[in-house]
C-alpha cells in the first residue's frame, strides 16, 4: 500500500463522519471537544496518517484511525453505564466520571495506535524505516511512503511503552491523582486480553476496543458471503526473512487491497457489555443530585409521584443529553418535556432516599 500523506483536515475529513465528531461533541461538552478531544485526535491522526490497523480488521487505507476514533467514541458511551469508584460519594462520583470518560477515550486511541503501530512497517522511498518513536510524525515528514505487513507478534504494553512518548503532550493530564493514571496506564492494552486485576476503566478499553475490531470483522465477512462475483485472492509474495540485527527491508510484501480467503463466523462481543450496571448507575446520579441543594429549585416534586428534572439540573456531572440517555436505559424515564424530563416514582424514591431532613424540590 503506497501513500502520500494528506494534512490532518483531509485525513479526518476522508475518514471520520462529522455525525461521529457531533456525537462525541454532545456527549463531553463542545467545550471539551474542542480544547481536549479534538486536539488528541488530531494529534493521532498525524501520527497514524493512512496505515491500516492490521490483516483482519480495519485493513484498508486509513483504517488505523477509523478505528481509533470509533472504540473512543464507544469507550466514552460505556462510561456511562460504569461505576468507577464504588468508595466515593455520589458527587465526587459525578466530578470523577469527567475525569473517566477523557482517559478511557485517550486510553482506547492508544490501544488502537500500538496495534496498529506494531501490525505494520512503514518504509519510506529512500529505503529507510520509520520509527513510530520518531518525533515527527509520518505527516509531518510529508515524505511518501510504502505499508508492509508486519510478521512479528503483538507484544504487550511493557515493551512498547517508547512508542507512545509521541503521541501524548506535555501536561495532559496533569491534575489527575495517582490512582486515575495508573488506571489509565493499564488500561492501554494492545493484546486486548482481560488482566486478572483489570479496573473498570481497563474494561471499558478493551471491550470497546474488542468490540469495534470484531464489528468490522463481521461487516467485512458479511460482505465476502453476499457477493458471489469476488475472487479468491492472491497469495503475496514472502521476501526471506531480514537479518537478526537490523531490518533494512521489510518482512513482507507490500500491503495491497485483499479479500478473506472464506467467511469468516462473525465474533460475538463482549456479553457483559449490555450488562454494565446502568442502573446503580443511574441511582447514584439521582442521589448525587439529591446532594446538590443549589439544584433543588430544578426539581419538582409532582402529586402523581413522579418527579421532573429541568435541563439544567440533568447537566449534572455531564452533559445532559448523556444523562438523559442514562436515566432513560434505566427504565426511570416516565416522559421527555420541553426543558427537561419526567422521572418516574422509582427515580423519585432515590433522590428521596439521599435528601437531608429539609425537603427538596417544589411540591407541585
Amino acid at each position: 500500500m503506497h501513500i502520500s500523506p494528506s494534512s490532518i483536515a483531509v485525513l479526518l475529513k476522508s475518514h471520520i463522519s462529522r455525525q461521529t465528531f457531533q456525537e462525541l461533541a454532545a456527549l463531553v461538552s463542545q467545550k471539551s471537544f474542542v480544547e481536549m478531544y479534538l486536539p488528541f485526535t488530531e494529534g493521532v491522526a498525524a501520527r497514524l496518517s493512512e496505515i491500516p490497523l492490521r490483516k483482519d480488521s480495519y485493513s484498508q487505507r486509513g483504517g488505523a484511525l477509523a478505528c481509533s476514533v470509533a472504540a473512543g467514541l464507544l469507550a466514552v458511551k460505556l462510561c456511562s453505564q460504569t461505576i468507577f469508584d464504588p468508595g466515593a460519594t455520589a458527587a465526587k462520583r459525578m466530578e470523577g466520571d469527567v475525569q473517566y470518560r477523557w482517559l478511557a477515550y485517550c486510553a482506547s486511541m492508544a490501544t488502537v495506535y500500538l496495534i496498529a503501530t506494531n501490525s505494520v512497517q512503514v518504509q519510506f522511498e529512500e529505503g529507510e524505516i520509520y520509527s513510530f518513536a520518531s518525533a515527527d510524525s509520518l505527516t509531518d515528514l510529508k515524505s511518501p511512503f510504502t505499508v508492509y505487513w508486519s510478521n512479528g507478534t503483538l507484544l504487550p504494553i511493557q515493551h512498547l511503552y517508547m512508542q507512545l512518548q509521541e503521541l501524548f503532550w506535555s501536561g495532559q493530564f496533569e491534575g489527575l491523582s495517582p490512582r486515575m493514571l495508573s488506571e489509565f496506564g493499564l488500561a492501554i492494552n494492545p493484546t486486548l486480553q482481560a488482566p486478572s486485576n483489570e479496573s473498570p476503566l481497563g474494561k471499558v478499553v478493551r471491550q470497546a476496543v474488542s468490540k469495534v475490531i470484531d464489528d468490522d470483522k463481521a461487516r467485512v465477512a458479511q460482505q465476502v458471503r453476499t457477493d458471489d462475483s469476488i475472487d479468491e485472492p492472491k497469495t503475496l509474495s514472502t521476501p526471506a526473512a531480514p537479518s537478526a540485527v537490523v531490518a533494512s527491508t521489510p518482512a513482507q510484501g507490500p500491503i495491497e487491497p485483499t479479500v478473506p480467503s472464506a467467511p469468516t463466523k462473525p465474533v460475538k462481543s463482549d456479553g457483559d457489555i449490555e450488562q454494565q450496571p446502568v442502573v446503580a448507575k443511574a441511582q447514584e446520579w439521582l442521589r448525587g443530585l439529591a446532594a446538590m441543594k443549589a439544584l433543588h429549585p430544578e426539581i419538582k416534586l409532582l402529586d402523581n409521584g413522579h418527579m421532573s428534572i429541568t435541563r439544567k439540573a440533568l447537566s449534572f456531572g455531564a452533559a445532559a443529553r448523556d444523562n438523559y440517555q442514562m436515566l432513560h436505559d434505566a427504565k426511570l424515564v416516565f416522559e421527555k418535556v420541553e426543558g427537561g424530563v419526567v422521572c418516574t416514582k422509582a427515580a423519585r424514591d432515590v433522590f428521596e432516599s439521599n435528601l437531608a431532613s429539609e425537603p427538596a424540590g417544589v411540591k407541585e
